[in-house]
């Protein structure tokens, strides 16, 4: 343990690879998220699949500061662009056809 790094907060001791002080808690920089392939799926389908949700990895992607994180935030966050996009026209041509389908029954009457 390095003694010249003193926690910012209390002042107690501390290493360079701290994410927390050990001796207050108080965070003391980001822990970098996950990029394996796994993870990068889960997320990519929470984005598609579930399109507000998917925002929430996005950011804390996006937070993080090497570049395959980022590349992971911001295809996140196009997937779930892209999902919501899709989602409002599939809807709408959805409500089409009913209106359609609805003033059809009413004319014959």
């Amino acid at each position: 343990m390095d003694v010249n790094l003193k926690c910012p907060y209390c002042g107690a001791p501390i290493d360079a690879s701290f994410y927390f002080c050990p001796n207050c808690g108080k965070k003391l920089r980001i822990k970098p998220e996950e990029t394996s392939v796994i993870r990068q799926i889960g997320v990519y389908l929470l984005s598609f699949f579930l399109p507000p949700l998917g925002l929430w990895p996005a950011y804390r992607y996006l937070r993080q500061k090497d570049g395959k994180s980022k590349t992971i935030g911001w295809i996140a966050v196009i997937l779930t662009i892209v999902s919501l996009i899709l989602a409002v026209w599939l809807l709408q041509g959805l409500s089409n056809y009913l209106n359609q389908s609805i003033n059809s029954q009413l004319n014959l009457y």
